[in-house]
């Protein structure tokens, strides 16, 4: 499960069809889903695994995904607390989730969220994640990458 996939490109989906990945992938912006819907569906990768919609809100039964993976975009949610816990839904225990945001120290109109390291670890361990790794960036404005 792809959470804020954005506009996908050609070889990001034939590698995924070359692992032969059951690819799901939603998005908030409905000109990227419709673009990377198209695009995939040109490869063969059935529309309806592309959706668009809120990640704090997940339309998918629980533990429906063996791997999660979201990059750059749980920091634009409304509401932090609901998005990790339907991420922990949705997500099979003892499998594979990365997460990576930015770790700000200035205000951005475009997240609602300015948060430390600290913070970060604390949000995704109150959800329901045990991190393996906590890899931060060395500059202000970096990134921070959890994996499970």
């Amino acid at each position: 499960m792809d959470v804020g996939g954005g506009n996908l490109n050609v070889t990001l989906l034939q590698y995924l069809q070359e692992k032969e990945i059951d690819y799901y992938y939603i998005d908030v912006d409905p000109a990227a889903v419709d673009g990377s819907r198209k695009l995939a569906a040109s490869l063969g990768f059935r529309p309806n695994q592309f959706s668009q919609g809120f990640n704090d809100k997940l339309d998918f039964a629980d533990c429906a995904f063996d791997a999660v993976f979201s990059s750059h975009c749980v920091e634009h949610s409304f509401n932090l607390d609901s998005t990790f816990s339907e991420l922990n839904r949705v997500y099979q225990a003892r499998r594979q989730f990365a997460c990576c945001g930015p770790v700000w120290l200035g205000g951005n109109p475009e997240h609602p969220y300015f948060l430390g390291p600290n913070h970060w670890i604390a949000l995704v361990e109150d959800a329901g994640f045990k991190i393996r790794v906590a890899q931060i960036g060395r500059e202000a404005g970096s990134s921070i990458f959890l994996l499970r």
